[in-house]
């Protein structure tokens, strides 16, 4: 049921009036392109960042480098437990955290650090979904995408641009 409002009229003394309309109109939203369909075939085919303005940019730049510094130390540190036997939280521990880094560096814009993260999220989702124990190569590939990663991280940090440089290269496993 409506509550009335009331208003304030001279000297103190109250009307009742009508409540103002509720009603919202929604438009219908359009239909999103599948990003596969879109024909992104490395970062630089990303279309540019939609940013409100260049500070709201290098706020979430910000935030992410700091974010992403942790993050690599944990993902360090995971893949070392993994290599050394301990599968159970340390891949549960990979996955988590090249997910959210390549969330964040895609947020952020950061589309060739985003890209890396998921060439690496896929390869350890493809061993795991093989039910294969990573070999000496397999580790080797995934500490390599580990130092790209940190080596994009430090050019962040540096105000450096970060790109990915040459193909687009799969790791082997």
């Amino acid at each position: 049921p409506a509550v009335p409002a009331y208003e304030s009229v001279e000297q103190g003394a109250f009307v009742v009036s009508e409540p103002p309309s509720t009603e919202v109109s929604v438009a219908e939203p359009e239909a999103e392109v599948p990003i596969a369909a879109r024909g992104y075939q490395s970062a630089d085919d990303y279309p540019p960042p939609m940013m409100s303005s260049a500070e709201d940019d290098a706020e979430l730049v910000e935030i992410f480098s700091s974010e992403a510094t942790e993050l690599l130390e944990a993902l360090d540190t995971a893949l070392d437990t993994w290599q050394n036997g301990d599968e159970g939280e340390a891949i549960r521990e990979i996955q988590r955290t090249l997910h959210t880094l390549k969330g964040g560096a895609r947020m952020a814009s950061i589309h060739a650090m985003g890209e890396v993260a998921h060439d690496m999220e896929t390869h350890v989702n493809d061993i795991l979904m093989r039910g294969e124990c990573p070999d000496s190569n397999a580790f080797r590939a995934m500490r390599h995408e580990l130092e790209r990663l940190q080596a994009m991280h430090g050019r962040l940090q540096r105000g450096q641009a970060v790109q990915r440089v040459g193909q687009r290269e799969r790791l082997g496993g």
